[in-house]
C-alpha cells in the first residue's frame, strides 16, 4: 500500500499501466475527488472511460440507445455484435436492451458501462461508484476477479476509487494508494 500524503507532481498514467490500482480513502472526503481530478487532468494519449459516477445512463432512453450514444451509424452493427458477445460471456444475454434504463440498478449500469468500455477498447478504466453502500462495496468486491481478467485480456489499466475496507481487502488489485492528505 502506497500512502499518499503530499503533493505528487510526478504522478502520471504510466504509474497505473496494465494494472488494477485501488485508490483507498478510508473516509468520504474531498481527497478522493482530488485524486480523481488529478487522474482526469493527467496528460495521456490513452483512451479512458470513467465508470460509475459521471456516465449514468439517461433514464428515459432504452438501454441500447444509452450504450450507442456517441457511436457512429457505420459502427452501430459492429458495436451491437460485440456487445452481444460480451453480454453472453457475462451471462447477461437475457437482458432486454429495449427496456428503459430506469429499470437498471446503479450496479447494473456500472457493468453495462464497463462492457461498453471493453467494446470501445478503452485502455484506462476509472471506476468511481457514486454509491458507497455496503451492497455496492460487496458488488465491487465480487466484481474484482472479473476486473482482473479484463485488465489482462484488454491490456488495460483499471483504477478503482473506494472508501470501503471490504474492497481494500480484495486480493485482486496490483497496488493500493492510501489517500490521507493530498495538498
Amino acid at each position: 500500500m502506497i500512502d499518499i500524503n503530499h503533493k505528487h507532481s510526478d504522478f502520471d498514467t504510466s504509474f497505473f499501466s496494465s494494472k488494477i490500482t485501488l485508490i483507498y480513502a478510508p473516509t468520504t472526503n474531498k481527497h478522493q475527488e482530488q485524486m480523481m481530478s488529478l487522474l482526469q487532468e493527467s496528460e495521456s494519449n490513452a483512451y479512458y472511460g470513467i465508470l460509475g459516477r459521471e456516465n449514468n445512463m439517461i433514464p428515459f432512453l432504452s438501454i441500447q440507445d444509452n450504450l450507442l450514444l456517441g457511436i457512429s451509424k457505420k459502427d452501430k452493427q459492429w458495436f451491437i455484435s460485440e456487445l452481444s458477445r460480451l453480454l453472453f460471456q457475462f451471462k447477461l444475454q437475457g437482458l432486454d436492451l429495449e427496456t428503459t434504463a430506469m429499470t437498471l440498478s446503479k450496479n447494473e449500469q456500472l457493468v453495462l458501462q464497463m462492457l461498453r468500455a471493453i467494446v470501445l477498447k478503452q485502455t484506462i478504466f476509472i471506476i468511481d461508484p457514486i454509491d458507497s453502500s455496503e451492497k455496492t462495496s460487496q458488488f465491487l468486491f465480487n466484481l474484482m476477479p472479473i476486473l482482473k481478467r479484463v485488465a489482462q485480456l484488454q491490456e488495460a489499466s483499471l483504477i478503482i476509487s473506494s472508501h470501503s475496507s471490504l474492497v481494500a481487502e480484495s486480493p485482486y488489485y496490483d497496488h493500493c494508494l492510501l489517500i490521507n492528505n493530498i495538498i
